[in-house]
Parts: structure tokens; C-alpha cells; sequence
């Protein structure tokens, strides 16, 4: 998988399926909702929609 930026410390990638249990969890932090203002997922599927697909139209943001 390519990496969009890479340090030292940090790989940035695309959000994956398989990263849907973390977004989960991630989105269901209060703090990191005050932040986005987004509402919390309802379960891991619906987390699983904001993941890009790798088809044209999506801007691969994920959340």
C-alpha cells in the first residue's frame, strides 16, 4: 500500500477497510466529536462506509 506522506515517525496512508474498529472507537470519543461535529457511528458497518473505496468520486478523506 503507498503511503501519501512518510517521516521518520509517522506513516500517512488512506483509511482502509480494515481500519473501520478504530474509526469506530475513534468516533465514538466525545472529544474527537467536539472536534468534527460529526455524530457517532451506530456500529462498525456504518463506520465502514466513510472508507474509500478506491473507485472514482470519493475524495479518500474517510472521515
Amino acid at each position: 500500500m503507498p503511503f501519501l506522506l512518510r517521516t521518520p515517525r509517522l506513516y500517512l496512508r488512506e483509511m482502509q477497510p480494515d481500519d473501520a474498529p478504530q474509526a469506530l472507537l475513534l468516533n465514538a470519543d466525545p472529544e474527537v466529536l467536539r472536534y468534527t461535529g460529526d455524530a457517532p457511528f451506530a456500529d462498525e458497518a456504518a463506520a465502514r462506509l466513510v472508507m474509500p473505496t478506491g473507485k472514482t468520486g470519493g475524495n479518500g478523506c474517510g472521515m
